[in-house]
């Protein structure tokens, strides 16, 4: 039987309305064969990434569905919402425009696999069946080309010249702002969907066991910093990198809400607070040196480390090894690995915390000030010198002692 181009066209209709509202299920299809052939899309897989490429998805088996289902044109439709926003985490995740249209490719071969299946099953007249086939194909590779072309071009304009030219991946647009080229902050921002002229405080997030999460210990620290925008970057390892923005300076107490979070079995260094483009960059750099300076030590631990309270100790031990070598000379007998000793250090360190003064010490300790008395007594016999003048080269190996043993 022959059918003429109407026919064929009722028919393609009248199946795709049929098949519409199994729209859902037919994306769920999809998207865990994009998971699989293209793993960049969602590269840590956690439920925010996926979200995000399942809402892309859907619209897309949506959009296809219904421009067979209503006769719409491809070049009509317009860039989905959903794209753009996976658009933009792959390039905050390091990706590229390129990573999208793989998963666009991967996408677009299976959901023709699933209407083929849906087409078979409905056209019973094989003459019909294969014309309707190839009408359809027609029709939604019309709908990737359209789609992929418009992507492209979003892409340059999210990401176009930042320094003079290029379409940078989000990868890039980092690593430009943390070099000493210009750049463009509207453009930075804009491909980032992160204001870079904002107030930032950066964060380096590493697991300490196989594990552990550094992606959701972010989240996390993000939660606790309220109405805070959130910019994360994967650097491998497991490891990650994160901003907190905010329009306007964080406060002492969010900050000091960000050091409490229990972050299990990963560490975090925190930097200090900072404006614009200098102030991500340079609480970038404080946050990794914060997180590389506390993983010295021979047995970290997890927690989260502001640099403020690391700085002293970062700049001491630049060089471990010989940093070791200088506590063990200046500590003697003090830098011994038992209970009893490391309770001596602890009685030191909080008597020169605070001032040498034997009652502050003592109500920090929660001891009486003549238990403070014996264990500085103890402690000075141990180092062969009296505690009573302590020079500076002893409180720096207490320093250094501390952040390498991860006492």
């Amino acid at each position: 039987m022959r059918f003429d181009d109407d026919q064929v066209a009722e028919c393609l209709r009248k199946t795709a309305l049929e098949v519409l509202p199994l729209a859902n299920g037919i994306s769920e299809v999809v998207l865990g064969r994009i998971l699989e052939k293209v793993p960049a899309l969602a590269p840590q897989h956690t439920p925010e990434e996926i979200e995000v490429l399942r809402v892309a998805v859907e619209q897309n088996v949506g959009g296809i569905l219904a421009m067979l289902a209503f006769g719409i044109e491809a070049d009509l439709i317009e860039p989905l919402v959903g794209t753009v926003a996976l658009l933009r985490q792959t390039a905050a995740e390091g990706g590229d425009v390129t990573t999208v249209l793989r998963g666009y490719r991967v996408g677009h071969a299976r959901l023709w696999q699933a209407w083929a299946e849906e087409v078979e099953a409905r056209v019973a007249d094989p003459v019909l069946q294969n014309r309707v086939l190839a009408s359809s194909s027609n029709n939604m590779f019309a709908f990737i080309d359209s789609a992929c072309e418009r992507l492209v071009e979003l892409s340059r304009e999210l990401f176009g010249s930042l320094a003079g030219g290029g379409r940078p991946s989000g990868r890039d647009i980092l690593d430009l702002l943390r070099s000493d080229e210009p750049a463009d902050l509207v453009e930075a921002s804009r491909g980032l969907g992160y204001e870079v002229r904002d107030h930032h405080v950066a964060l380096a997030a590493v697991p300490l066991r196989p594990d552990a999460d550094a992606r959701a210990a972010v989240r996390q620290l993000a939660e606790a910093a309220p109405g805070c925008a959130l910019l994360t970057r994967a650097i491998g390892d497991g490891s990650w990198w994160a901003w907190l923005g905010w329009p306007a300076p964080p406060g002492e107490d969010v900050l000091d809400a960000l050091t409490r979070v229990d972050v299990a079995g990963v560490l975090v260094g925190v930097g200090e607070p900072g404006q614009g483009r200098e102030g991500f960059r340079r609480s970038h750099e404080q946050a990794v040196e914060a997180e590389r300076t506390s993983r010295t030590a021979r047995s970290p631990f997890g927690g989260v480390v502001r640099h403020r309270d690391i700085e002293v100790a970062a700049v001491l031990c630049a060089d471990p090894e010989r940093a070791r070598r200088f506590a063990a000379d200046r500590l003697g007998a003090l830098a011994r690995r038992d209970e009893a000793t490391s309770r001596l250090r602890a009685t030191v360190r909080a008597y020169l915390a605070h001032g040498r003064n034997l009652a502050r010490t003592a109500e920090a300790l929660h001891v009486h000030h003549k238990t403070v008395s014996y264990r500085l007594a103890r402690a000075s016999e141990l180092v062969g010198r009296s505690l009573v003048d302590t020079p500076y080269d002893l409180e720096a190996a207490l320093i250094i002692d501390r952040t390498l043993s991860g006492e």
